[in-house]
């Protein structure tokens, strides 16, 4: 708004003095931008993939009686949590073009 209001005729009067100001609208202009962005991606990722094997640790607990019982029958699902949070990491970090 401000750009435009420095050059509302766009032929480059420069009435409020901004120069060469430009206009950007994207917020992966600096490396610290995109670390803090993929790291909360990534601390989300592997968060909500621990919050649900704590639950389905939780129910298979309350279902089988027994600590033992549960964590041998949530052995393959925790093996697949872990491919999948390693999956999902691997899809953040790699490269993406336009």
């Amino acid at each position: 708004m401000l750009k435009w209001l420095d050059d509302p005729t766009g032929r480059g009067a420069n009435l409020l003095g901004l120069g060469r100001t430009y206009v950007t609208t994207g917020f992966f202009n600096t490396a610290h931008t995109v670390r803090a962005i993929w790291l909360t991606q990534a601390g989300a990722v592997v968060a909500g993939h621990v919050v649900a094997i704590l639950l389905a640790h939780a129910l298979a607990v309350r279902d089988a009686g027994s600590t033992r019982r549960a964590v041998l029958g949530q052995a393959p699902l925790a093996v697949f949590m872990i491919a999948y949070t390693f999956f999902g990491l691997w899809l953040l970090a790699s490269p993406r073009g336009m």
